[in-house]
């Protein structure tokens, strides 16, 4: 703006540990500018920057009035930001330490089940080795932790991004090579697929499965496998809003049994609009957003998705079995009075320990309110008494249903808001789930845990929390047999010390076809 021949923009980059890499620039003033940063010449992003406006280090600089950086004026701080320019080009590999030169400790975890180590890689020194372990859920697998950021401001709608990686699988018992049908989508032959847990900026949560193989594809039991596929953030609409706000990436779908070597794992931006094909999430919305109805694909074939039998899921992938004769639309919802505008009684008992009572609602004029007394086993809680009886003809094998909800955790003793560890599984830290006790056909007794929650939800203590968590009614298996023949659902599973409020408490049929 005003004339001069000395503009000094100076800062520094915050790492990890925060030592700053400080850094000053001299510019003509009176034009725009656009910042990057170059790593042995390649433009990348470099995480958390924080840009501070200094004082005047020449006397020709303008004044304050007169400057600013993206749109931030002297004497401001510039939020910390992964990127402190917009340009695509910039974003490079999304992926710190992709050939794990520098091991796997910091950058990856073993989510679920399994643990990490190192071996060697695919054309260098280093590759990561996830071991199995008791991994009995295929959407398990080693998980990237974003130890350098996630750069969100290149998670831009409508761009399409590449996964890339070196594959192998290892016979658990043997130590040896191992395979899997690159063209099958069935369980316990599948190859290893990329899982994005994402959420938007209205933090609704998707899951997408990415697919690095289709059938013209051959598996090398002895050596490293090419996996290549491509993923479109979606444009709004069909359950998703707005851009990025959160994502985790998971290596999962492989066969039990079975260990892995990942190498040269990378995520770049592509510029190829013949891959730049729109797609959208497999899995549900954490919020009550309609369900979408596209699968995810990969370039150039679709990969079908399929999801875990008979164990309590989170998030289902697979369409449900839907029998002859069956109006699954009448199914839709299975909790009568879910908004408790009728109040609790005749609907909601407390088996053991602690009372009911009605209070002020979430939305609406009243919810249920869970005084938890001399409570002492965590699998106790209110449960609910079908009071128009339950519809087992709904409860059909391979459908599945959600479960979402509104809670609030009160201190018994203070009776303010309070707490529990959305990612703790540890008793008297852990957040409300719901529990299905179930009979099959033989009659057998099966308890089943859905929980409603994800390592990225934050807990509010002095509000209430949606729930949100699915359950699929198993196939025959050697722990199950035919139709439920009897079912029992009760809240459980938070602190003794903690009373509970209810809100818009549902279980509705989840068409995911």
């Amino acid at each position: 703006k005003a004339a001069s021949d000395c503009t000094v923009l100076s800062g520094y980059v915050h790492s990890n540990p925060p030592w700053p890499r400080r850094f000053a620039v001299h510019v003509p003033s009176g034009r725009e500018y656009d910042t990057y940063f170059l790593d042995k010449g390649v433009p990348v992003y470099p995480t958390n920057v924080e840009i501070v406006f200094q004082e005047k280090l020449c006397p020709t600089a303008p004044d304050d009035d007169d400057i600013a950086l993206l749109y931030k004026a002297r004497g401001t701080t510039f939020p910390p930001t992964p990127s402190p320019t917009t340009a695509l080009a910039a974003c490079g590999n999304l992926i710190a330490n992709s050939d794990f030169e520098r091991g796997f400790n910091g950058y990856w975890d073993a989510q679920g089940a399994g643990t990490l180590s190192t071996t060697a890689g695919y054309k260098s020194a280093t590759a990561m080795y996830y071991a199995s372990g008791n991994r009995n859920r295929y959407w398990v697998g080693p998980s990237h932790q974003w130890r350098e950021g996630l750069d969100l401001k290149c998670l831009k709608q409508g761009t399409t991004w590449e996964f890339s990686a070196r594959l192998k699988l290892v016979d658990s018992k043997t130590g040896r090579g191992a395979s899997c049908d690159p063209g099958s989508s069935s369980g316990g032959e599948m190859c290893p697929q990329v899982q994005l847990i994402v959420r938007d900026k209205s933090w609704t949560q998707h899951s997408f499965r990415i697919s690095g193989f289709d059938g013209g594809d051959t598996w090398v039991a002895n050596g490293f496998n090419e996996f290549k596929g491509y993923w479109t953030i979606p444009a709004n609409g069909s359950g998703w809003q707005g851009g990025v706000a959160n994502m985790r990436v998971i290596l999962s779908e492989f066969p039990f049994g079975m260990d892995l070597v990942v190498d040269d794992f990378s995520m770049v931006l592509t510029l190829d609009t013949n891959k730049s094909l729109a797609q959208s999430p497999t899995l549900s919305p954490v919020l009550a957003v309609p369900p979408p109805t596209q699968a995810p694909i990969r370039i150039p074939t679709q990969a079908p998705v399929r999801i875990p039998a008979q164990a309590p899921i989170r998030i289902p992938n697979e369409s449900p079995l839907i029998g002859p004769g069956t109006d699954l639309n009448a199914c839709a919802k299975m909790i009568a009075n879910s908004n408790f505008d009728l109040g609790y009684e005749g609907y909601w008992s407390v088996p053991s320990g602690g009372s009911l009572s009605n209070k002020e609602g979430f939305s609406s004029s009243t919810s249920m309110y869970y005084d938890s007394g001399n409570r002492r086993r965590y699998w106790i809680g209110p449960e609910y008494k079908w009071p128009n009886g339950v519809d087992y003809g709904c409860l059909l094998q391979g459908t599945t249903w959600k479960f979402t909800a509104k809670f609030q955790l009160v201190d018994a003793a203070t009776g303010k808001g309070s707490s529990c560890s959305v990612n703790s599984s540890k008793e008297g830290e852990m957040c409300p789930r719901v529990r299905l006790t179930l009979r099959d056909d033989g009659w057998t007794l099966r308890n089943v845990r859905i929980d409603g929650f994800s390592a990225a939800d934050t807990w509010d203590a002095n509000g209430m929390n949606s729930f949100t968590g699915y359950w699929t009614v198993p196939e025959n298996g050697p722990d199950w047999q035919g139709r439920v023949r009897n079912i029992r659902l009760a809240i459980v599973d938070f602190p003794f010390d903690k009373n509970l409020v209810v809100d818009d408490f549902q279980m509705a049929f989840f068409n995911t076809n």
